[in-house]
Parts: C-alpha cells; structure tokens; sequence
C-alpha cells in the first residue's frame, strides 16, 4: 500500500487484519533506494527509464 503524503510517499508492506508496517518513506528517489520495497523497485526501474526526459509544468486554471 502506498500512501501519499505532501512531500514524499510512505510505502507499507504487510497488510490484513494485523495491519502492516512502514519500510520507507521519502520522495520517490528516496524509496527507489529501498532494496525491501516492491515499489522502490518499481520507481528505480520508471526512474531510470525517464532519467534523460524533460519535464514541464502546466499551469491550471
């Protein structure tokens, strides 16, 4: 389960009715770094695919 925080991104691992526990938290480059984290082997991989890529804003009205 990942859970959006306004800054990063808390990732849990472990889920039911005993509930679960954090493995990481931080910015999607911090978690990539998180060997234990399906999802920071996820971000690693989507990361370095975009590595070179140009981002732009846009702005909503």
């Amino acid at each position: 389960m990942i859970n959006d925080m306004p800054k990063g991104i808390c990732d849990f691992q472990g889920a039911g009715d005993r509930g679960g526990y954090v493995i990481a938290t931080g910015t999607p480059e911090e978690i990539a770094q998180q060997e234990s984290s399906f999802t920071g082997q996820y971000l690693k991989a989507k990361l370095a695919k975009h590595a070179g890529d140009k981002v732009t804003a846009t702005a909503v009205s």
